[in-house]
């Protein structure tokens, strides 16, 4: 299975554009729904698991969905 990582620095004044980027998901994501998409679920947990501080601290591997 292959292994990625991902290292992102965020700058103070950067949050406000992750703030709008996040809404900008979240509104995404009611409108997949609204639309009955099957992937909007899986933004939602996406979206959901990067604001909550993902799950580093465990070490766990996401699921494949």
């Amino acid at each position: 299975m292959a292994k990625a990582t991902l290292m992102v620095t965020l700058r103070v004044r950067d949050i406000d554009r992750m703030r709008l980027f996040a809404w900008e998901l979240r509104m995404l994501a009611d409108e997949m729904r609204v639309m009955a998409s099957p992937h909007a679920e899986r933004l939602e947990q996406i979206v959901d698991r990067f604001l909550n501080g993902g799950d580093d601290e465990h070490g766990e591997e996401p699921e494949d969905g």
